[in-house]
């Protein structure tokens, strides 16, 4: 391309500080119609230099599960499993697994998701006439008396990565939990935990 400020390449992509720190990182998906693309590495400021690494993946195919292979949360259970770069994903390029839950009349269920390895994110959702509908969700929860706030060292604010939900059911149903992240991409191990529901 020409030097100056002309530029007759197209950008479809960019990004600052996705990679967190000073690092940045790009998923895309290259237009259909291009045979070549180009990889433009720079700083925000004219003054910016250093040396520099890129690094190119190639992201598995994106896995829908079909609906009714949906798994099913067992009350008094406990669920190990793994968010994979393979996995669905939703707006944002937010990864997640999705399960249902179903809750008997009059009764309360609470949900812990618990991991060190990415910024767990729990939502639920209800069917409803317009479809899929958003109920709840939680981010961050700290299970012991000190809060996020006051989390002083990195084994405690671990902690605050962990989300919890209580469910109530005024009658017999079923619901939808999604595990994901705020974060786009975010991938790890995890626990979810279903208590065995206590009358209300």
């Amino acid at each position: 391309a020409p030097t100056g400020s002309y530029d007759p390449l197209t950008i479809f992509a960019n990004d600052n500080d996705g990679g967190g720190s000073y690092n940045a990182r790009l998923y895309f998906t290259p237009p259909t119609d291009a045979s070549t693309i180009y990889l433009r590495a720079s700083g925000l400021r004219r003054s910016d230099a250093g040396g520099y690494a890129i690094i190119v993946e190639r992201v598995p195919p994106r896995a829908v599960a079909p609906k009714w292979r949906i798994p099913t949360l067992r009350t008094g259970r406990t669920i190990e499993s793994a968010i994979t770069l393979g996995d669905a994903k939703r707006g944002a390029n937010r990864l997640y697994h999705r399960y249902k839950l179903n809750g008997r009349k009059d009764h309360t269920y609470t949900i812990d998701l618990r991991t060190i390895q990415f910024d767990a994110l729990l939502e639920v959702f209800a069917e409803t006439a317009l479809g899929p509908q958003l109920i709840d969700r939680n981010d961050d929860v700290w299970p012991y008396v000190v809060t996020c706030s006051q989390a002083r060292n990195d084994l405690l604010w671990q902690g605050c990565l962990n989300s919890r939900l209580e469910i109530s059911f005024q009658k017999g149903g079923t619901v939808y939990l999604d595990v994901t992240s705020p974060n786009a991409m975010s991938t790890g191990n995890y626990v979810l935990m279903t208590s065995k529901g206590r009358k209300n």
